[in-house]
């Protein structure tokens, strides 16, 4: 499939021009796994580009004062992603697994003006690359019929970045890497409708991780017509 769209904030617009900035190619492949299990596999790739304005990047100078950058240029997303299911709710309430997992890579290509706002120098233009990524993997177990435990693992990491001799100072290199970490445990209390129980250790913040806890309720409205008001085939 084929997407195109057009945003007004990251990942960036050609906003000095009309018509779409971005577009999204995708696919996916599914198949079966043995009697009771089934898979899909996706590719995607988002492609845009930032002019005009360009777009807003927050930043801290060597001194750790905030200063607020724009970028120019184009901007590419690469992702995969994974999904499988062994067993089948039915009226037996068989055991159901369920594994997930997706992962992003992206570049950044053109100019960077650091110091926008002048908190530092002032604006200082030069070139600009930066190659990131993400993933996150999790697994979720029914376990019996109502109730359902998982666990989740997300991971981003600050990749690399290059700038030209304009900025070579003032650009600091980043190495953090943040991740969290997820256990949950929910119970169905209708169709419908659950409560979730949820664990995090978050380390998104360098040297200052979370530990957090959530009660969720969670209800979904709406449904299938039941067979007698749905419309035939002839109609």
């Amino acid at each position: 499939g084929v997407e195109l769209g057009r945003g007004r904030n990251a990942l960036g617009a050609d906003r000095d021009r009309n018509g779409a900035s971005a577009a999204v190619l995708f696919a996916h492949y599914a198949g079966q796994l043995g009697e009771a299990g089934k898979y899909r596999l996706g590719a995607s790739l988002l492609a845009t580009s930032t002019r005009g304005p360009g777009t807003e990047i927050r930043d801290t100078d060597p001194r750790g004062v905030e200063v607020r950058n724009r970028f120019h240029g184009d901007i590419r997303v690469a992702g995969l992603d994974f999904h499988s299911q062994w067993g089948a709710r039915g009226p037996l309430g068989a055991p159901v697994l369920s594994l997930q997992g997706e992962y992003f890579r992206t570049r950044h290509a053109g100019h960077l003006a650091y110091d926008t706002t002048a908190v530092a120098l002032g604006p200082v233009d030069s070139t600009h690359e930066a190659r990131r990524s993400g993933a996150y993997a999790q697994a979720v177990w029914q376990f019996i019929p109502a109730w359902r435990v998982g666990l989740r693992y997300d991971r981003l990491s600050s990749g690399r970045q290059s700038v030209g001799s304009a900025n070579a100072a003032n650009v600091v290199p980043r190495s953090h890497r943040p991740d969290r970490t997820s256990l949950m445990l929910d119970y169905e209390l209708a169709e419908a409708s659950r409560i979730r129980f949820q664990l995090n250790r978050d380390r998104a913040r360098l040297g200052a991780p979370d530990t957090q806890f959530f009660v969720q309720y969670v209800v979904t409205f709406g449904g299938e017509l039941p067979a007698s008001a749905q419309p035939s085939k002839s109609q």
